[in-house]
């Protein structure tokens, strides 16, 4: 009987390992793509084969089997089988190990440094540079204290585009500020007038404007967009504002753009009803003549301003070729605006979450780009943030520490510094932005992280 089982199991044997085609597809494990220009081993048989471009082969065997899978960029794989498929082995990719290799952005670049004249403030635009100057020591006053302070001997540089000093001119009268109007022009403030500068004939050209004119009719203009100036209200001293639009050919102007901070609203509203009826009068009369609800008016006067927690709500709008855009951080949430100025569904907004946003935003007028300024400890970063999606790039960390007057125009970022200490003249620096990117959002940057190159 064992003779008669013996016989039996060697005449079956050659059957069971015959030859036969096995059948398979190789894949990538994270992203399941077929992989090409594998080597597929039978190792007791001994036969091979290549995966083509849909990552399928066919191997002829002996089963059962164990296969041998090798690729240059994906870790082997060896897989026993049974019988001839069809098969799919996945296989993890191999990371690659490289030397670590230095990246940077070229240093900082000095555009502006005069032996006799400390730079105050700056502006970049299609003509150029601009320069403002000063020989004596004092500091450059902001807009809503203007007239506190000025400077004296102010002199306006115009720059080329190889930063070469090509025009200047000086003003006799205090400069208070430098403005740049909606067309992208520089506006010189000083204490009796305003002046706009423009390069004419080889030279700087000063238009004088009436100081009323300036801050009425000028300055409230942000931006423009086809037939159409961008505007707004917004008042230090007040919870709500709208932007607005003007058409100079219909001669009229519409609101598209509401802002407010809803909690400090009801509470400059529910003022109004404490008044005595002279003083809701005077409330009243006040209101019409300012264009403003006379509940913002009676808020503003019972001095809530004036309260350490109350900030005027912070949406500046940029245009780009995509659209119209209001940071609106009151809602928290970019708001888009399409053809006519219609709103369209706008994103949730994420800047602003990093304690260490600085309140404030920056648009390159050259590329669009806008971004937002950052401070860790005495450094200035920015990161680019997307209006249609509201992510944040990568940050980016200005070379020296204290900045003062950032800017960003045509993928650089100027901005003005004198090393602490030192009995060097303030001078103007630019550094090279490194090319728009969104790999990691800010708030999850650690500090060692933040650093000057991408």
């Amino acid at each position: 009987m064992p003779i008669r089982s013996w016989s039996l199991i060697s005449l079956l044997l050659p059957v069971i390992l015959q030859a036969q085609v096995l059948d398979g597809t190789l894949r990538d494990s994270s992203s399941g793509a077929p992989i090409e220009g594998a080597h597929v081993q039978a190792m007791r048989s001994g036969t091979g084969a290549v995966s083509g471009p849909d990552g399928a082969f066919g191997l002829p065997v002996e089963v059962p089997d164990s296969l041998l899978i090798t690729h240059v960029a994906y870790h082997e794989l060896r897989v026993p089988v049974k019988d001839a498929g069809p098969f799919t082995f996945s296989l993890r990719p191999r990371v690659q190990e490289l030397r670590p290799v230095e990246v940077g952005l070229p240093a900082p670049e000095v555009v502006f440094r005069d032996e006799d004249l400390h730079v105050a403030d700056h502006l970049v635009n299609d003509e150029g540079t601009w320069v403002l100057a000063y020989a004596k020591r004092r500091m450059l006053t902001r807009q809503e204290v203007a007239g506190a302070g000025g400077l004296k001997g102010a002199e306006v540089v115009l720059l080329d585009t190889l930063q070469r000093r090509i025009a200047s001119a000086s003003l006799d009268d205090e400069v208070v500020a430098m403005h740049r109007s909606y067309r992208n022009e520089v506006v010189l403030e000083t204490r009796a007038r305003a002046y706009v500068a423009m390069f004419e004939e080889g030279g700087i050209a000063l238009v004088s404007l009436p100081k009323r004119f300036l801050h009425e009719r000028l300055l409230p203009w942000t931006d423009s967009i086809p037939q159409r100036l961008l505007g707004n209200d917004h008042h230090p001293a007040l919870p709500a504002f709208s932007h607005f639009a003007f058409d100079p050919e219909r001669e009229s102007t519409d609101v598209f753009c509401s802002v407010e901070d809803a909690h400090y609203l009801a509470i400059y509203r529910s003022q109004y009803k404490y008044l005595s009826n002279r003083d809701k009068v005077d409330v009243m009369n006040i209101a019409n003549d300012l264009g403003v609800d006379k509940e913002l008016v009676a808020g503003a006067l019972s001095g809530i301003a004036g309260d350490m927690r109350f900030k005027a709500p912070y949406a500046p709008v940029f245009v780009r070729d995509d659209g119209v855009f209001v940071f609106d951080h009151a809602a928290e949430r970019i708001r888009s605006f399409g053809a006519g100025l219609k709103e369209q569904e706008g994103v949730p907004m994420r800047h602003q979450q990093d304690r260490r946003w600085a309140e404030r935003l920056l648009q390159d007028r050259a590329t669009g780009r806008i971004h937002a300024v950052y401070r860790y400890r005495d450094h200035v970063l920015l990161a680019e943030v997307d209006p249609l999606t509201g992510r944040v790039g990568q940050a980016f960390r200005l070379t020296h520490p204290w900045p003062e007057r950032v800017q960003v125009h045509g993928g650089h970022v100027y901005y003005v510094y004198r090393p602490k200490g030192s009995l060097e003249h303030r001078a103007l620096y630019r550094e090279r932005l490194p090319a728009s990117t969104f790999g990691m959002p800010l708030g999850k940057v650690e500090p060692h992280e933040l650093s000057g190159t991408p």
